[in-house]
């Protein structure tokens, strides 16, 4: 971005100001050392003066930095900032590399995902799963659906009938932004229609290392009712069709999760094996 010429000046003029007091020279002996009138000088400080290549070549060694750290573009240049250019400018190939290296794990490491979160249908095996999981990886599991009801002080069928849907949804982002806030890392199931509210769903891939737990319909059924909830099939006789178009429109933003765990496929301990494997966590 080029900057305004009297911002860029400014900027030049600040910098030498403040390389110049801190080594505790004055704008005389600077002159003197030099070889620039103290008045050029002071008007170069006040960001009026528009100096040569010249000018600033016969400053910048007696600062103790080259023109290219006197006409940086950067305003906020700290000496920290200035010291390690120094470094940089003074390192050969192998540090240089070195260096590069950590400064791009360090970037992965602030960007690294501190939850896991799983998302899928009721009966995809997010609470059994996760509970493993987390006993596995030594971390808190939490049903996002219970941090809901502890909120609200009732259940999920209260806060339906009493509060509306529109209030089980805000309360539903603000208890995934509580275990969110965390720094502590935790295990976060979550409701199947999570994935339907953008701001909540695009909060939870941010976030976390998301992964849905995928399986049949069928399979999503089967599940449920084994848990003793018989209500997807005395809801409806077409029940499974419901169930079917539902999973097939929700598809698409399942598939944005980081990972996907087929559990028609996988037993209990086989998915949490694959899990603690991508955690750098050996299975035992």
């Amino acid at each position: 971005m080029l900057l305004p010429t009297n911002s860029y000046t400014e900027i030049i003029g600040t910098r030498v100001r403040s390389l110049r007091l801190g080594k505790g020279i004055s704008r005389r002996k600077l002159s003197e050392i030099s070889e620039v009138s103290e008045r050029y000088i002071a008007l170069l400080e006040s960001g009026k003066g528009n100096p040569t290549l010249q000018i600033l070549s016969s400053i910048a060694p007696h600062l103790e930095v080259t023109i290219g750290d006197l006409v940086d573009e950067r305003p906020d240049a700290s000496e920290e900032y200035m010291d390690f250019c120094k470094m940089l400018r003074n390192a050969n190939s192998a540090t240089l590399k070195y260096l590069k290296q950590q400064l791009n794990i360090k970037n992965i490491e602030s960007d690294t995902k501190n939850h896991i979160a799983f998302i899928g249908l009721r009966g995809a095996g997010k609470s059994t799963i996760g509970q493993k999981l987390a006993f596995r990886l030594k971390i808190p599991f939490i049903e996002l659906g219970q941090r809901i009801e502890q909120i609200a002080g009732m259940d999920t069928n209260e806060i339906f009938s009493l509060r509306g849907q529109s209030n089980y949804h805000r309360m539903e982002k603000e208890a995934l932004e509580s275990c969110l806030k965390s720094s502590s890392r935790s295990i976060i199931a979550v409701g199947g229609s999570l994935v339907l509210r953008p701001d909540s769903y695009n909060l939870l891939l941010s976030k976390c290392e998301t992964i849905w737990l995928k399986a049949s319909p069928e399979e999503h059924m089967e599940r449920v009712i084994r848990q003793g909830d018989n209500r997807p099939m005395s809801s409806s006789v077409n029940a499974m069709t419901d169930l079917k178009n539902i999973l097939e429109s929700r598809i698409g933003l399942y598939e944005q999760a980081d990972h996907t765990i087929n559990t028609s496929e996988t037993t209990v301990d086989e998915s949490v094996k694959f899990i603690s494997i991508k955690q750098n966590v050996v299975p035992h």
